[in-house]
């Protein structure tokens, strides 16, 4: 009957736009772990080696989005001294590591709940960060999530940091090859910068910005915004129909 073939329409209709979320790349730094203000200490201690000394708002506002290659490209531009990026890369990673040794639990409130419950429920979860891969590696296996991340992406994996959408594009070309039946149109990213929005944005991918580092006006370019990451996977299904 007609009725019953608007019925079916109807129900297809519905169905077919009821589209879970089937896939996360967590941001690293600002969303799963609070580890920008260590970041920043480890850098301004080789910076001040240059003559370039700059306090936390300054980082925030100019060098959070970067990986340590491009930072130190920006401050070695600043004071007009020659780039020796790896000795200066290694310096950073070696201060780094002696705070991390020291600081206390860094995780976000809310993300290891998060992660935890996401696993539970099946969904394939990648990491596309501008931290180094030792440092990612050093941090999930503090964290306790290394083994819900066998897809990582980090600084060592790209040419160029965030903005440019390259970290996103691996994150998403890697979850779709190691999961055959995935749409990439379900795949969501959380972010906590605007840098990390235009990339996953420019790397055809939907995003949840969180106001963990940044204001919400200036996250205002993400799908959804959250104020912290005390969310869950039915929070996400809803702003992501």
């Amino acid at each position: 009957s007609t009725q019953s073939t608007w019925g079916h329409l109807l129900s297809v209709y519905f169905f077919s736009n009821l589209m879970p979320v089937e896939a996360i790349i967590f941001d690293f730094d600002g969303v799963i772990a609070d580890t920008e203000p260590l970041h920043y200490q480890a850098i301004l201690e080789v910076s001040k080696t240059l003559g370039y000394e700059f306090d936390y708002n300054e980082y925030l506002q100019h060098f959070v989005h970067f990986d340590d290659r491009d930072c130190f490209r920006e401050i070695c531009e600043k004071v007009n001294v020659p780039l020796d990026l790896e000795n200066l890369c290694n310096k950073k990673q070696i201060v780094f590591e002696k705070i991390l040794s020291t600081a206390s639990s860094c995780s976000i409130p809310g993300s290891i709940s998060l992660i935890q419950e996401v696993a539970k429920a099946g969904l394939p979860l990648a990491i596309g960060s501008g931290a180094t891969s030792r440092d990612l590696d050093l941090l999930t296996t503090a964290l306790g999530i290394k083994q819900h991340f066998p897809i990582i992406i980090s600084a060592d994996n790209v040419a160029k940091s965030k903005p440019d959408p390259e970290t996103y594009i691996k994150a998403k070309q890697s979850l779709i090859t190691s999961n055959s039946n995935l749409n990439e149109n379900n795949i969501i990213v959380i972010e906590d910068t605007s840098a990390g929005i235009e990339a996953a944005l420019s790397a055809g991918l939907k995003v949840l910005g969180v106001a963990t580092t940044l204001t919400r006006d200036k996250l205002s370019r993400a799908n959804a915004v959250a104020d912290n990451m005390q969310i869950t996977l039915k929070d996400l299904n809803t702003w992501f129909p």
